[in-house]
């Protein structure tokens, strides 16, 4: 027994080391020149509770063959060993055990004893019926995940607490987070259950499934309509818009950690179930979402940014840029410019003059909506000394493709 244990504990702090790994995106050797975004999205794709909760919100089948099997290999291995994944190789669970091991022989303090994990377990199911799994983000490995993405914004710390909190609840209620809460743990749980006895388990289980349907029903029609945000953000690309996006989204924060170019963030602001989303933030003026990068659209693991080749990132209009003609030394000062016309990598930048003004051969520049895709280099390169510049870049309420040749 003793023996068993100890080669349990092994697998289980190998495969914590390889998670930690692989949500910090595989850090390699400087000499190895190999980028590889989508290594964060490896251990929350993991779960099938994702996986099966964003394909009923979603109406499709949004994962492809490849990231298919690790949640599929979850559930098989449910089948026959139930909650074997949590015990061997979950990295939150791995976690939870380390605090818990402290206090294993002094007497533990009952923090909670009634079982919270059906009803959130059904509550997350029910609410995806429904198109929004508003609850997702307690899935653990989400949870774990975020320990990577969201350390630089201080609003990602608040979904970012659920790990630390119950590790430090673990001192005092031995593997609290995994025996009482966890809706992973306890779905792996269900379909073994479910296999070998089912009317039997169904009549167990019928309390959690009334009181998840009580909760997540109301929780997906009321909480999108309650204290909505007045202003948009500008998503990353693949997010389409707000209400899908800010339901899909675990908060896991892959997008945040793959992003090179630092410019997707999190905020405390919106509508409750809007809270804590990552966002592009280009209000900075040097910070722009650069044509030659996908990363944020590799590593999301549950489809609320869909994953998009390089050439479709590159037509997918994520905001939209406009002139603040008061601000422009062209329009209001008459000086040739146009500074905005070169940095512009789509071409949206068209030349206009005005006949019947006194400096009628000076360029002006004007944005064609039709070929903006909100990347934010006109801001960044406008050389106006107005300190807002003479360039803003407004958020549109639903992402689009836009073409090369667009007039």
């Amino acid at each position: 027994m003793k023996l068993r244990r100890m080669v349990r504990w092994l697998v289980r702090l190998c495969f914590l080391a390889l998670a930690v790994f692989l949500i910090m995106g595989g850090p390699l050797p400087q000499t190895v020149d190999v980028s590889l975004p989508w290594l964060r999205r490896v251990v929350p794709a993991v779960s099938p509770l994702v996986a099966f909760s964003e394909t009923l919100s979603q109406r499709q089948w949004y994962l492809g063959i490849f990231w298919l099997v690790p949640p599929l290999a979850v559930l098989v291995m449910a089948v026959w060993r139930g909650t074997w994944f949590c015990r061997w190789l979950c990295p939150a669970g791995t976690s939870y055990g380390i605090a818990s091991a402290i206090t294993r022989w002094k007497k533990p303090t009952i923090l909670l004893r009634r079982r919270i994990a059906p009803v959130l377990f059904f509550a997350i199911i029910f609410a995806s019926i429904f198109g929004l799994p508003q609850f997702l983000s307690l899935d653990p490995l989400s949870s774990f995940g975020r320990l990577a993405g969201g350390v630089s914004y201080t609003a990602a710390w608040i979904p970012g607490l659920i790990l630390p909190v119950f590790l430090i609840a673990s001192l005092f209620q031995p593997m609290v987070w995994c025996s009482q809460f966890c809706p992973l743990g306890y779905g792996l749980g269900l379909v073994q259950s479910l296999v070998r006895h089912p009317r039997k388990t169904i009549s167990r289980e019928r309390r959690g499934i009334l009181f998840g349907l009580a909760v997540g029903i109301p929780v997906s029609l009321v909480l999108p309509k309650i204290f909505r945000r007045k202003t948009i953000p500008i998503l990353p690309p693949g997010a389409g818009d707000i209400t899908k996006f800010s339901a899909a989204c675990t908060r896991c924060y892959a997008c945040v950690a793959a992003c090179p170019a630092k410019i997707i963030t999190v905020r405390a602001t919106g509508g409750l179930s809007e809270l804590f989303i990552p966002e592009i933030d280009l209000k900075a003026g040097t910070q722009v979402c650069t044509e030659s990068c996908n990363a944020c659209t590799l590593v999301c693991p549950t489809g609320a940014i869909k994953q998009l080749k390089l050439k479709q990132k590159q037509h997918i209009q994520i905001a939209r840029a406009k002139v603040i003609r008061e601000n422009c030394i062209a329009w209001a000062n008459g000086a040739t410019c146009m500074v905005c016309d070169e940095y512009c990598p789509y071409s949206a930048i068209d030349i206009v003059y005005k006949p019947e003004d006194e400096f009628q051969d000076i360029p002006l520049p004007m944005v064609n909506p039709g070929r903006c895709r909100g990347c934010g280099y006109c801001r960044a390169a406008c050389v106006s000394p107005n300190p807002d510049k003479a360039i803003k870049i407004l958020p549109v309420e639903k992402q689009k493709k836009v073409r090369d040749d667009a007039g």
